[in-house]
């Protein structure tokens, strides 16, 4: 028979506990102490589960409860329990702080809280159990700064407290550490090496959903045994990447998403032979993807989505022994196949989409710059000659008009488009246009894509659509000399689903949401934090 203290703990536990959050096929429920002894065996009525005693049936070493959905504050007396190993509390309803008394639990191996609703501060006195190997108490609503002295805890091999409300700098870690999860809490500032010092047994790092700031070290990913770093969703601003020693690290996952680094994308990921998955989404990366990326064999998932990356993706992430998964799209790339999954519809291609087919490729030099006035003509492409001048009066049937990659100069007139109620794709772009584009043009009534990018336009006049009623689906107004605040009307077109104005010194409306704000990608915003 246990002795009277262990009993008088589990008494006190279930006490603790609201009767009515008992449910009856509980573990909970068939803890009757006048019936039975807690270590009795066999437990076929009484006790049927939750507890674990000693070989000779006189302690209580685990107590593991089940999800029942129990509600209640824990009891300060379970530091009654000294022979105590593991204790699971794991997905119920228990509230309150985590009683100091705990330290005198001092066999305790296994603390799991996690997916509670305990509030407060962690108490300090939680870092005096030398026997502790696993500490889970995420998942709850825990606040105020992590102890100062969790490197006491030498023992400690598995740390989870992600999802509270935690805030504050990271301490000095206890260094033998495998797993450290902190994830979606408060804690910022920098990410220092003193609080990994000596951690060389550390395998996986999650800090996202934080607000870290500042560098992350060249030490960081040079942590011997480091092989999932997950930093995304915080603030830091730049990274520091090395060559790991003698060629040799167990690197496989590193995300860096949903940050502020700036600069180019670090080459350096490519000497870690064992990385496979590398996320940099949504960061204010420049410069080209490194030609290294894709000929790295390991690398499988590659999301660099959501920056101003610009150039051709390298050849190899679309054919060869290379298969890459993931997305580049939200970047200022061109030439990125529609084909490849790196670049599907899915994750926003990068270039601008057409309706127009067949394209001319010819160079040749024509005559005249003026077509001729074909009342029933539908669809004209002239791209990529040699043609100067001004628009002339275009025909007023066209559904398609494709002028694209010549010089053509001047004004984009309205007596050009008068009358061309059923235009619906224009495609002006890479010619030498200037002055303002009036708002007259984004209310052609059939307007459904306009590419006017890579001209010399320094204006754009935009107003609501009559009716709240309009086609427009993509714009391109990139590579241009537009200056002023973002057209705020542009969020009144409602089939509007893709805005580009690479380069363009745009101030966002402060009113634009984030969504709205992304699909400019790549453009020089001001006023965004």
């Amino acid at each position: 028979m246990p002795c009277r203290h262990d009993i008088s703990a589990l008494k006190a536990l279930k006490a603790s506990i609201k009767p009515n959050s008992i449910p009856s096929w509980s573990c909970l429920a068939s803890w009757d102490f006048a019936a039975a002894d807690p270590c009795a065996l066999p437990r076929r009525t009484h006790f049927t589960c939750g507890i674990i005693c000693s070989l000779d049936s006189t302690r209580v070493t685990q107590i593991t409860l089940d999800p029942a959905g129990y509600s209640g504050q824990l009891t300060p007396l379970l530091s009654q329990l000294t022979q105590l190993t593991i204790l699971d509390l794991s997905d119920n309803g228990f509230f309150g702080s985590i009683p100091s008394s705990i330290s005198s639990l001092s066999s305790l191996q296994t603390l799991i809280l996690k997916s509670n609703s305990f509030s407060g501060s962690i108490p300090d006195s939680v870092t005096t159990l030398k026997s502790l190997e696993s500490l889970d108490i995420s998942h709850n609503s825990l606040s105020g700064p992590l102890p100062k002295t969790f490197n006491s805890l030498s023992g400690l091999r598995r740390l989870d407290l992600s999802y509270n409300q935690l805030t504050g700098f990271l301490p000095k870690l206890p260094y033998n550490l495998l797993e450290l999860a902190l994830k979606g809490n408060s804690l910022s500032g920098y990410i220092s090496k003193s609080s990994f010092d000596g951690l060389t047994q550390l395998e996986v790092v999650e800090l996202s959903e934080n607000s870290f700031t500042g560098t992350l070290g060249a030490w960081f990913f040079l942590l011997p045994a480091l092989q999932q770093a997950d930093l995304a969703n915080n603030s830091l601003t730049r990274v520091e990447i090395s060559k790991p020693s003698g060629g040799n690290s167990d690197l496989v996952a590193v995300d860096l998403g949903f940050n502020h680094i700036e600069g180019n994308a670090p080459t350096d990921f490519a000497n870690y032979p064992q990385l496979s998955s590398l996320s940099l989404r949504y960061n204010r990366l420049r410069g080209a993807i490194p030609l290294e990326y894709s000929k790295k064999k390991s690398l499988r998932r590659l999301f660099l989505d959501g920056n101003f990356l610009i150039g051709r993706p390298p050849s190899e992430f679309f054919g060869g022994d290379t298969w890459v998964s993931g997305s580049l799209g939200n970047n200022c790339l061109v030439g990125c196949p529609g084909s490849s999954q790196l670049c599907s519809p899915s994750q926003k291609p990068y270039e601008f989409p057409r309706l127009l087919r067949r394209p001319l490729h010819s160079r040749r030099s024509l005559s005249r710059s003026q077509p001729p006035p074909l009342s029933g003509l539908r669809r004209l492409d002239l791209s990529y000659n040699q043609l100067t001048g001004f628009l002339p009066k275009l025909p007023y049937n066209l559904l398609e008009l494709a002028l694209k990659g010549n010089s053509l100069s001047g004004y984009i007139s309205k007596s050009s488009f008068d009358g061309l109620t059923q235009l619906e794709v224009v495609e002006l772009s890479e010619n030498s246009f200037t002055g303002t584009l009036g708002a007259w043009f984004f209310l052609l009534p059939a307007l459904q894509q306009a590419d006017l990018a890579n001209n010399s336009l320094t204006r754009v006049e935009i107003s609501k659509p009559s009716g709240g009623n309009s086609d427009l689906v993509a714009v391109d107004l990139g590579f241009n000399h537009i200056e002023g605040n973002a057209p705020t009307d542009f969020a009144n077109y409602p089939q509007l689903s893709s805005l580009r104005c690479v380069t363009t010194a745009y101030v966002a409306p402060s009113h634009w949401s984030t969504a709205r704000r992304s699909r400019c990608d790549g453009c020089f915003w001001t006023g965004i934090s």
